[in-house]
């Protein structure tokens, strides 16, 4: 939380090259792992140990993981007919912005 009482998140699914990262500090940083599971939990520990508080990774069909670096928690997805996947990231961005408890309505297991 900033000084001002404000969350501070940050996607960096678009530029994760670690020299343009800059994500200590942050609450929340969001990334995408395709379908790699294991690349996934490595992007995981990188964003944690770059400084950011909890670290979401997105996992496209096989859902999603976060970690606040006390353990990894795994999303699954409920499968849907997929007509359009523009604005699915920004969804899953502004349910975890928006202060939720982290316990999702859905199964998660942790890993």
């Amino acid at each position: 939380m900033s000084a001002f009482g404000i969350s501070v998140s940050q996607d960096i699914s678009t530029n994760s090259d670690a020299h343009h990262l800059g994500i200590e500090g942050l609450d929340v940083a969001f990334a995408s792992a395709e379908e790699d599971l294991d690349h996934a939990e490595q992007l995981l520990n990188t964003l944690l140990s770059r400084g950011t508080n909890l670290a979401v990774v997105t996992c496209g069909s096989r859902g999603s993981m976060d970690s606040d670096d006390t353990r990894i928690r795994r999303t699954g997805i409920k499968p849907v007919e997929v007509v359009d996947t523009i604005g699915a990231g920004d969804s899953s961005i502004a349910w975890y912005s928006s202060g939720q408890d982290l316990q999702r309505p859905w199964k998660w297991d942790e890993i």
